[in-house]
């Protein structure tokens, strides 16, 4: 699991914050994923970090049903 240490300089050192989301299982795995607004993507997870910024290698993005907006399509 990833580990943040968030240091201020009034403060010093404040105590680890651990990312609530474990994406190391799916390292080489292809994950679909969805983003606030609607977007979806799907690929396979090569990297992340703990902002939980994605590297997904060969990824697919599905667009919205535009007569639909509330469903993806099957569209790239």
């Amino acid at each position: 699991m990833a580990t943040i240490t968030h240091q201020n300089k009034d403060e010093g050192t404040r105590k680890k914050k651990e990312s609530i989301v474990d994406l190391s299982r799916f390292i080489d795995k292809k994950i679909r994923v969805k983003f606030q607004g609607g977007r979806e993507a799907a690929g396979i997870l090569k990297g992340y970090d703990a902002l939980l910024n994605l590297v997904l290698d060969n990824c697919v993005e599905y667009l919205r049903d535009p007569e639909n907006p509330g469903t993806v399509g099957d569209d790239t």
